[in-house]
C-alpha cells in the first residue's frame, strides 16, 4: 500500500514568511553629505523604456466562463509579479542614487509617452504605487502614508517611453 503524505499545517504561510525574509534589502549605505543632491534634497530617478502597469489594466475583461476566469487569474498574477519587479527596481535606483532616509518627501512624476493625453492622472498616480512601495522598501520613508509622503505634480511629456521621478526631501 502506498503511503500518502500529509500536508504540513500552515506550509503556505511558512513559505511566504521565509520568502519575505529572504527578499528584504540590506540597509542602504550612508551617502556622502557633501554631494549637491544631499545638500539640496532633490533627486531625479529616470526609468527608460517602460511605465508601471496601471491598476485598471488588471481588471479588463468580462467575467464569463471558466476559461475567461482562468485567463484573468493568470493576468492578475503576472501583474503582481510586475509590481514586485518595479518595487525592487525602484529600490535599486534609490540605492544607486544614494538617497538617504528622510522623514517626509514629495514625489512628482513625469510620464514620457509617444502620444499625449492618452491616460488620466488618477491612473498614472495609481501606477506609481509599486514605485512608492520601493521607496519604503529602500528605507527612504518609513511608510507610504500622508504623514511621510506628499504628492507633487504628475504630468506627461512627449518623447521616447519612460518615467522621470523627482523626490524632494521636505523634513
Amino acid at each position: 500500500m502506498g503511503t500518502r503524505e500529509r500536508p504540513r499545517r500552515n506550509s503556505f504561510l511558512a513559505v511566504t514568511r521565509r520568502t519575505q525574509r529572504a527578499e528584504k534589502l540590506p540597509e542602504p549605505p550612508k551617502p556622502p553629505t557633501d554631494t549637491p543632491n544631499a545638500v539640496t534634497g532633490r533627486w531625479e530617478l529616470v526609468f527608460d523604456g517602460e511605465h508601471p502597469t496601471r491598476p485598471n489594466q488588471s481588471m479588463r475583461g468580462s467575467y464569463g466562463g471558466p476559461e475567461k476566469q482562468a485567463k484573468l487569474r493568470r493576468l492578475r498574477l503576472a501583474l503582481q509579479g510586475a509590481a514586485e519587479q518595479w518595487r525592487k527596481r525602484t529600490a535599486m535606483h534609490v540605492l544607486a542614487a544614494g538617497i538617504p532616509a528622510c522623514q517626509r518627501v514629495r514625489v512628482s512624476a513625469v510620464f514620457v509617452r509617444r502620444a499625449l493625453n492618452v491616460a488620466d492622472e488618477d491612473g498614472d498616480r495609481g501606477a506609481l504605487k509599486p514605485i512608492i512601495d520601493g521607496l519604503v522598501q529602500a528605507h527612504v520613508i518609513p511608510d507610504d502614508t500622508r504623514r511621510y509622503l506628499e504628492w507633487g505634480t504628475v504630468t506627461e511629456e512627449k518623447g521616447p517611453r519612460g518615467l522621470k521621478l523627482l523626490i524632494e526631501r521636505l523634513a
